[in-house]
């Protein structure tokens, strides 16, 4: 029956506008209605048919019985036009009025806008269920283009008035009032119609319409900046100016460029219309131009009982990339979608909270979500796909807010506008200032503006990243890669953010990082994590509801990833330990455990000045020991990100760094040091070869060799210096060859250039870093072997380098010093190759002990052992406590010019040239703790030319049980033969004289000294020395017929004379008085003792005589 009535009055109003009464097809336009005869057919307005007033003076424009219902109107541009109808009576009810108004185009218009200046039509109660019970109003566009939705609007109209502005260039408004009901109607005391409610009124209807070109509706379709998006109205004003108009000079030079480029584009593309339906829509490609999603008849009201879909897809994606689509609107003042059910007069606390708007400005009218917006049912639902069972990203309405990008995680995006069945005219309020007016809605000063426009933007992330949720499924796999990048440089690790898109509600996000080798790490360093604040005031996070962990091990995907029951949905329970029991979702791995754990109030470890990086700038690593970053147990890693909200509503940024820590190294352990490797030979299988021959054997083992990976040990990892050794021992039989392949080392400006006078690299300039070959020509198998070094390289260009060693034992050293935090494995590398390859064995030791000695050199070789023994150095040790002094006849060369004076061409060493000329292309070569101490260009026949070397800390007498290491005492003689030639080397060992007593001759800086001289003043506590030296030497070095001091004074004439010889002139004469005094008592004492015995003999014999006989008669026979 309601179809049928529908029908008629359509038909009626089809027969009104084929001949409509008193509009004759004469001279006036179809905007204006031609007068009587007796009026001489003079043209007025079309509105002024029917209004109660004799305009044209006969009476045409007001027969009898006359309406201006079913009749059509139109106007002209720039004009604006009233209509009313008066209420009928109730004997005439139900009473049905339509009123068609047309824009044909050109000087007619393109588009009707219709003001509701006044309208009151029956009882508003529900937005959902029989809202009108007394009688509606339908709004229909043309039948042609759109169909007809349904949708109804009563009760009274409160606020400003209400504008509507068409999609169509023709509108049919459908009144119908019922009956008039039997108590007041909703309209808060105060209003205009409040006295028509207590009277019993319940109609009351007037419209201004007019016409309006399409390329004057900026706001609608773009192509200019209009006065205003959003127009105040003040009370009772019908014939304010559009808001869709711009000002009129600039819309006719627009127009009038319009005409001269007829195929000119909008400024805005609103879409494609899906044939049939009144307002769903598809855009395509919106990276080349500005696409907009409107409200169906935006910016004015929009219809009732609507469902509208615009579905936004990406086509054209550039290669190697991911199309995202993103939604939002910046500027509050463009939304505006019904969002309460309270009628004027009694507006809620809620919807009058003050909150921040776009722009910074306070407003009472805020955006509103999820189910928030069911009581009236307006609302816009972004969905994360292209039908509406992909997951939901946001729901909204309301306004005077910006609303956030929801951002797909595809290239298709859909978005579902819905419109309650029934309505009421009420102003929606805007983000403006306050204002304190009676005739406006409390809380805010509202506008013409209904209704939404969304921007839509195009964001391209890299393809293969884990930027995006790959079939809406939030996981993501990063294992690290055996290959190189295109970049040169291995994986190391890389930088993890938050997906690039909104997430829907109760997603939870794993980021699976795993490393390529089981033995390698993960370090995870957490630069920001930041949850937003939520749009809704009103909302209190008590709990931990976006949260970020970081579990050491492999957790699996939770069983349900999306919510099949709407937006929310119950809270899943994550475990709060490791054992999968606790939480049947999720699966874990083998000694899985929580390393760190991330909310909004509550950070773990965090090292926020790596965010400080640029291209000048390498802050400090953060460092596992202070508390600034995590390490994994094993080889993987399990970042999970959960939140309950939309981070459309409420975003959830972090940023990570991840990073492969391999430990592994080649070869076995050896030494102290943290990356000290050992390679040993264990093949001596093979064919027996000449002694003369130098080839490998068919079955060698060959091999290669890297500098270790483990970061660490490097400036990234946050060391400063390092020093790993690498020692390769062959078999006795054996010999080495290294290759070094790639050699990288870090940004300081060195050179390897080739020193031709002992043809072997050096490195020359500032260097960060740099290889270094020794020979370990005795104790091979100790850490503290004696070495000597070979080839020096620290720059790139030398690779490949080979080296042949002349032992069965090689050590190669990488150094760095004062790494930068930027400088990882990959800049500070080596990498080559080793094999064993056999020759004969130098048999001889070639190490020497003694007080003193000689070393003797001769080139060309003649026996098997020089043969074998060529380039083999010579190692004299001194004895404990004790210091060598080497003596070689010779003149020291310079050294080399730095590296200013380096021929780039040819990264040949130009050498400096000495004040004499050297004559011969042999060399000596002293080295002193693995560093060059001297090189001698030697000569046999020059006796005045002596370079002299001492053992290292002569100069400042270390003890060597407190400061000085024994084993850099110690001198290794090399002899550089390129030419026949015979020489020697001698040496001494020596002790530092304890008291000096006058000033120290000590060698000049390098230990070295090239001339003769002395002090010979003779220390009284040394009884052998070498007074020169002011060194004690050994005492049977002394009167043994060879010259050791360099003064030759261990041989001089007074220091081998005999002793007594050597004694002074008052030594003499004590010793002559001494022995005359010894003869004077000797003589004294023989007198003596012969006076004594005669005098004894003499008195016996008068014993033995007769009394009175004297003794003189006593002879003696």
């Amino acid at each position: 029956m309601r179809a049928l009535l529908h029908a008629t009055v359509l038909l009626a109003a089809a027969t009104h506008l084929a001949a409509p009464a008193g509009v004759a097809p004469g001279p006036c336009r179809q905007s204006e209605l031609t007068c009587g005869a007796s009026a001489h057919h003079r043209c007025i307005t079309v509105t002024k048919f029917c209004d109660g007033v004799d305009d044209c003076g006969d009476g045409t424009d007001e027969p009898r019985s006359c309406t201006p219902c079913n009749r059509t109107y139109m106007g002209d541009l720039g004009k604006t036009y009233q209509l009313s109808v008066h209420r009928p009576r109730e004997d005439r009810l139900p009473f049905i009025c339509d009123l068609n108004f047309k824009a044909p185009g050109g000087e007619y218009g393109d588009i009707v806008q219709l003001t509701f200046d006044s309208f009151t039509l029956g009882r508003f109660t529900s937005w959902t269920q029989a809202g009108c019970p007394d009688g509606d109003l339908q709004i229909s566009e043309s039948p042609l283009e759109r169909p007809l939705v349904g949708g109804r609007w009563c009760g009274t109209a409160w606020g400003p008035p209400s504008i509507y502005y068409s999609e169509t260039g023709s509108v049919t408004l459908h009144l119908r009032l019922l009956r008039v009901p039997s108590s007041g109607n909703n309209i808060p005391l105060g209003s205009s119609g409040a006295g028509m409610s207590s009277m019993g009124y319940n109609f009351d209807f007037s419209v201004g319409f007019k016409v309006l070109s399409r390329d004057s509706a900026v706001v609608r379709y773009g192509g200019g900046t209009p006065a205003s998006p959003l127009h105040a109205f003040l009370p009772g004003n019908a014939t304010t100016a559009a808001p869709l108009a711009r000002p009129e000079r600039k819309r006719k030079k627009e127009k009038a460029d319009k005409q001269a480029d007829p195929h000119k584009e909008l400024a805005f593309s609103l879409g494609d219309l899906i044939p049939g339906t009144y307002c769903s829509r598809i855009y395509s490609d919106c990276d080349k131009k500005r696409c907009r999603l409107q409200s169906p008849n935006f910016p004015g009201l929009y219809p009732r009982n609507v469902t509208c879909y615009y579905a936004v897809r990406q086509h054209e994606v550039t290669a190697g990339t991911h199309a995202l689509i993103s939604i939002s609107q910046p500027s509050g003042q463009l939304v505006a979608i019904r969002s309460h059910s309270t009628l004027p007069g009694s507006v809620r606390s809620s919807d009058t909270m003050p909150v921040t708007g776009d722009a910074g400005r306070v407003t009472s009218h805020r955006l509103k979500t999820w189910q928030e917006c069911d009581e009236v049912q307006d609302y816009v639902t972004i969905y994360d796909g292209y039908t509406t069972r992909d997951p939901i990203l946001m729901r909204f309405c309301g306004g005077g807010q910006p609303v956030p990008p929801a951002i797909s995680s595809g290239p298709e995006l859909l978005v579902e506008f819905t419109s309650s069945p029934y309505g009421t005219f009420l102003a929606p309020q805007s983000a403006g200032d306050q204002t304190t007016s009676n005739s406006f809605p409390a809380g805010g000063v509202t506008s013409a503006l209904h209704g939404f426009q969304l921007d839509v933007e195009v964001k391209l992330v890299p393809l293969h990243t884990p930027t995006y949720a790959r079939n809406k499924r939030c996981e993501f796999w990063i294992r690290q890669s055996t290959d190189m990048l295109p970049n040169g440089r291995s994986d190391a690790g890389g930088r993890l953010e938050n997906p690039k898109h909104s997430l829907a509600p109760n997603t939870t996000c794993l980021y699976h990082i795993s490393a390529a080798e089981a033995s390698s790490k993960v370090w995870i360093s957490m630069l920001k994590y930041h949850v937003g604040s939520s749009l809704d005031p009103t909302y209190q996070d008590d709990k931990c509801t976006a949260e970020l962990r970081i579990w050491d091990g492999d957790v699996a995907v939770p069983i349900k990833q999306h919510c099949d029951s709407g937006p929310f949905c119950e809270r899943t329970r994550f475990p709060s330990s490791v054992m999968a029991t606790a939480n049947p979702g999720y699966s874990f791995g083998k000694n899985v455990s929580l390393l760190g754990r991330y909310c909004k109030d509550l950070v773990d470890k965090s090292c926020e000045h790596l965010l400080l990086a640029n291209g000048t700038r390498s802050p400090r690593p953060c460092r596992p020991s202070s508390s600034e970053s995590f390490v994994s147990s094993g080889a993987s890693v399990t970042i999970e990100v959960r939140q309950e909200e939309s981070t459309t509503l409420r975003p959830v940024r972090f940023t990570l760094l991840y990073e492969f820590v391999d430990p592994r190294m080649d070869g076995e352990p050896f030494g102290s040091g943290p990356c000290d490797r050992r390679f040993v030979s264990r093949h001596k299988t093979g064919p027996v070869l000449p002694s003369n021959v130098l080839v490998p054997y068919r079955d060698l083992r060959e091999n290669s060799f890297r500098s270790p990976k483990d970061i660490f040990l490097f400036g990234r990892g946050g060391a400063r210096h390092l020093k790993c050794r690498f020692r390769f021992e062959a078999e006795l039989g054996e010999r080495v060859k290294l290759t070094i392949n790639r050699l990288a080392t870090g940004p300081g400006r060195c050179q390897t250039v080739l020193d031709p006078v002992v043809g072997r690299h050096r490195c020359i300039g500032n260097r960060t870093a740099m290889v270094v070959i020794h020979e370990v020509p005795w104790n091979q198998h100790q850490e503290d072997a004696v070495l000597v070094p070979r080839e020096c390289a620290c720059s790139s260009e030398v690779a490949p380098l080979i080296y042949v060693s002349t032992s069965h034992s090689v050590e190669l050293v990488l150094e760095a010093h004062d790494m930068g935090p930027h400088l990882d494995y990959d800049d500070i590398m080596v990498e080559g190759r080793f094999e064993f390859i056999a020759t004969p064995a130098c048999t001889r030791s070639r190490k020497v002990t003694g007080p003193s000695g000689d070393i003797r050199f001769r080139s060309p070789s003649i026996t098997n052992d020089e043969i074998y023994c060529e380039n083999y150095p010579w190692m004299v040790e001194p004895a404990m406590g004790k210091y060598l002094y080497v003596k070689v006849r010779g003149h020291q060369m310079p050294e080399p010019l730095p590296a200013s004076s380096v021929n780039e061409s040819s990264n040949v060493i130009t050498p400096r040239l000495p004040a004499h000329n050297c004559l011969t292309k042999n060399r000596l070569v002293i080295y002193s703790s693995g560093k060059l101490r001297a090189l001698v260009c030697p000569t046999s026949f020059d006796r005045d030319a002596v370079v002299e070397v001492f053992s290292e800390g002569w100069d400042t007498h270390e003890n060597i049980s407190t400061g000085l290491d024994e084993t850099r005492r110690r001198l290794l003689v090399e002899f550089v033969a390129r030419e026949p030639g015979t020489y020697s080397v001698s040496w001494l060992e020596v002790s530092p004289i304890r008291k000096r007593l006058g000033p120290a001759i000590l060698p000049p800086a390098g230990f070295v000294m090239s001339s003769l001289g002395g002090d010979e003043a003779n220390p009284s506590h040394c009884s052998h020395h070498c007074p020169e030296l002011q060194a004690c030497i050994n005492a049977s070095l002394f009167c043994d017929g060879v010259q050791h001091c360099p003064s030759g004074f261990d041989e001089a004439s007074e220091s081998c004379a005999p002793y007594f010889l050597r004694l002074p002139q008052l030594l003499y004469l004590l010793v002559v008085v001494a022995a005359l005094s010894s003869l004077c008592v000797a003589l004294s004492v023989s007198a003596y003792k012969a006076c004594y015995r005669r005098r004894k003999k003499q008195a016996r014999l008068r014993m033995l005589l007769p009394s009175g006989s004297s003794g003189k008669d006593l002879s003696f026979s």
